[in-house]
């Protein structure tokens, strides 16, 4: 069973980059991303389980971004 990861806003700057913990950037398991947060960015990511941005969060990505298995996404 994979574990969650859960970050909330605590763990961007005022830009919304990544400033957390950086195992984060590489976690075998899954991410929960808190809601309400805006465009959240960071240098790389890699995640061996899923990766979920709650209600107001998205995921910005310069060049891409790639799944295994697929990209499940609400609205876009």
């Amino acid at each position: 069973m994979n574990e969650t990861l859960c970050l909330t806003a605590k763990d961007f700057d005022k830009d919304n980059n990544f400033i957390g913990d950086e195992s984060a950037l590489d976690y075998n398991g899954n991410l929960e991303i808190d809601a309400n947060l805006g465009y959240v960015k960071f240098r790389y990511l890699k995640v061996k389980g899923f990766i979920k941005a709650l209600s107001g969060t998205g995921i910005s990505a310069g060049l891409g971004i790639s799944a295994g298995r697929g990209i499940s996404a609400g609205l876009g």
